[in-house]
């Protein structure tokens, strides 16, 4: 017996994890390492080379589970451990290997800026821009959600993010100046417009692409020291200029108030109607007035004339600055105005004009003197595009009361277009009302949109002082601009 058990010993090594039937578990076993690695011993179990005990080795699944092998009749075994095979006994069969996880199919982000025209901001022109390879070159892009690192536009190149895990991700986009402002940031999934927005589910394989479309500056309105107001939606998107409001401070030192009939939008963010970017007050109303004709109204007011000016002016299409009287002229059919005119202290010159009106030169009043000037138009009046100012000069052009208003059709003040340097930009000052404004001025050609507003309508509180007797009792809120 004891050549046979050093035999085995010499055979299985130091330790081993299974003994045959009748066989004892030397005490050497407790001490090294198994024969077998799944396998263990149990230290310091009192074994002898003559003791056959019951309990003496144990092996260990992969899992942590324990078996305990009892040895001397080779049939008795706890927590499931199988019967020995084969002579003499031996280790278990392994447990079946454990499935491997399959890895997430991984998804793809891409990005591109490029710049498209302030008169079409859509997707469709925005997708033709990046076809045609305008890009905004030092665009970073960049993720809030499960961020892959930014990465910097060269060129009109289209930025790819690979290997993305799918999740939840939000672009953030940032221009290389703040010349540049965001018109729509459109979506596509896989090819196919989604729509407008920053935040997409990217699921595995899914390639998820951004079109960011800017323009240098946008188009822009802005008033000051006087009300606003629009019976429909008041909109004008401040670009980062200082200070960053849509109505500015006056001569009086306070802004105007904002009135609204439906909504308001002061910042082109898609996201964001830039509520705080009113005024410096943040007088903002939402509220809507009866349409009032104005034209009716003061007509009446004045009398209601029969007997027309027209024989005073040869060419009504080419009207000079008349001779300052008490009564207003009273013209039918279209008036325009021909010249440069200066009103001066004293003077007092309002049109009533039953058709329409263009003005085709500056109209200004002397400075702080008792002038003044007023148009109530029964149709709609247009500003020639050559009157006008540079981008940075906030010199008025047009100055006075001017009034389009129509019972049966809408009276609109149309600003005119921005065609040269020198008269790109309109500036108004006095008090402006009509059913309808067109605004037509783009400083994008002179590079100016992101320093200046296109339109700048100044309030002018002396007219209150120097209008006639009978214009005296309209309220204050004829400072309304509605862009």
């Amino acid at each position: 017996m004891k050549i046979i058990l050093v035999t085995l010993i010499a055979i299985l090594g130091a330790c081993f994890v299974w003994v045959p039937q009748a066989s004892a578990c030397l005490s050497s076993q407790y001490s090294t390492t198994c024969s077998y690695t799944n396998y263990t011993c149990v230290p310091g179990y009192p074994c002898t080379s003559t003791t056959v005990v019951t309990t003496c080795c144990y092996w260990l699944w992969p899992d942590g589970t324990r078996c305990t092998v009892c040895d001397n009749l080779g049939t008795c075994y706890t927590g499931g451990c199988p019967a020995p095979t084969g002579a003499g006994g031996g280790p278990p069969p392994p447990p079946p290997p454990t499935a491997t996880p399959t890895p997430a199919i991984p998804a793809t982000l891409e990005a591109v800026a490029v710049q498209v025209t302030p008169s079409d901001t859509s997707c469709t022109a925005i997708h033709n821009a990046y076809l045609a390879g305008t890009g905004v070159s030092g665009t970073i892009f960049g993720f809030t959600v499960n961020p892959p690192a930014p990465q910097t536009q060269s060129g009109a190149t289209l930025l790819t993010f690979s290997n993305v895990t799918p999740g939840s991700y939000t672009l953030t986009a940032t221009a290389p100046s703040a010349n540049w402002v965001v018109s729509s940031p459109c979506e596509y999934k896989n090819g196919t417009l989604v729509g407008l927005g920053y935040s997409a589910v990217a699921n595995g394989g899914d390639t998820i692409k951004w079109e960011i479309g800017y323009t240098k500056g946008t188009a822009w309105v802005q008033t000051q020291g006087g009300d606003a107001y629009a019976s429909g939606t008041l909109r004008s998107y401040i670009p980062a200029v200082s200070p960053r409001v849509f109505n500015d401070v006056g001569a009086s030192g306070y802004p105007g108030v904002a009135t609204y009939g439906t909504s308001y939008d002061f910042d082109s963010d898609p996201f964001s109607n830039g509520g705080t970017l009113v005024s410096s007050k943040n007088w903002l109303a939402n509220a809507t007035r009866p349409t009032v004709n104005y034209y009716d109204l003061f007509y009446h007011r004045f009398s209601a004339p029969t007997a027309t000016d027209n024989a005073l002016f040869p060419n009504l299409l080419g009207v000079t600055k008349p001779a300052s009287r008490a009564t207003p002229y009273y013209i039918t059919g279209d008036m325009t105005t021909s010249g440069d005119w200066s009103v001066g202290a004293g003077e007092n010159i309002v049109f009533l004009v039953n058709g329409n009106l263009t003005i085709g030169g500056k109209i200004n009043i002397v400075p702080n003197s008792t002038g003044f000037v007023a148009f109530i138009v029964n149709g709609n009046i247009t500003v020639d595009p050559t009157v006008g100012t540079t981008a940075a000069s906030t010199a008025p052009v047009v100055e006075g009361v001017y009034i389009a208003s129509n019972a049966t059709t809408t009276g609109t003040f149309n600003t005119g277009t921005s065609t040269t340097a020198a008269a790109a930009r309109f500036v108004g000052k006095g008090m402006f009302i009509a059913d309808n404004f067109t605004l037509s001025r783009d400083l994008d050609t002179f590079g100016g949109n992101a320093g200046s507003s296109a339109e700048l309508f100044e309030y002018n509180p002396q007219l209150l002082l120097t209008m006639p007797e009978t214009m005296q009792e309209l309220p204050i809120t004829w400072s309304e601009v509605a862009p």
